[in-house]
């Protein structure tokens, strides 16, 4: 089973910016298959409730402290597994009892939700993640075509995808499949990342 490593490709403070940038990158891989998946921490009811009203699909899960009875968990809210918005449940004060909660959105198509997301999570921490791209075949450079981990992450308020560390600062990331070549893959999203004009400024990430 292979993984990916996720080069910064770009540090900014302007939420707009890392949106549009990575919506370039993401341009540089074929889009035909391709699929937008994002998550955000939510640390107040009303970002909630305005959340599951916009994207009643979305997932709603709470990591709080997990407890046991008799070998079975127990989550009479639902929220440790995981809750649709449709289910969610909209008692103010549970909410808060219940708070962060992370919302995911997942597999939906390009530019379905870009947007309104950013106008989100510019607040908070979370990030945009879309894949199924394809990175296309360099010759002179000796890179491969390949799908397989071609992917575009923006981070807002993140320095990593593991999204438990707030900066003021958003990041974007090319993914590359992870290979014994270090050369290689630094070539390959230096390469991605000079189509824009960019370059890779940073250690790659796992995630």
């Amino acid at each position: 089973m292979s993984v990916d490593l996720g080069f910064p490709v770009l540090r900014t403070t302007d939420p707009a910016v890392a949106l549009r940038i990575a919506r370039r990158l993401v341009g540089v891989g074929g889009t035909r298959h391709a699929e937008v998946m994002a998550d955000v921490d939510l640390p107040a009811v009303d970002d909630v409730l305005r959340a599951r009203a916009r994207w009643p699909q979305a997932w709603f899960t709470w990591d709080g402290p997990v407890m046991w009875e008799q070998g079975e968990l127990v989550d009479p809210t639902g929220l440790i597994g995981g809750v649709r918005g449709t289910g969610l449940p909209l008692d103010p004060g549970l909410l808060a009892d219940h708070l962060p909660l992370r919302m995911e959105l997942c597999d939906l198509p390009l530019g379905s939700i870009e947007d309104d997301f950013v106008a989100l999570a510019a607040r908070h921490v979370g990030r945009l993640h879309w894949w199924n791209l394809g990175w296309p075949q360099v010759p002179e450079l000796g890179l491969h075509a390949d799908r397989k981990h071609a992917e575009v992450t923006a981070l807002f308020n993140s320095p990593t995808p593991a999204l438990q560390e707030r900066v003021d600062e958003h990041t974007v990331l090319v993914h590359v499949r992870d290979r014994d070549n270090e050369a290689y893959m630094l070539r390959q999203a230096s390469w991605v990342a000079g189509q824009v004009g960019l370059t890779v400024i940073g250690d790659p990430m796992r995630g």
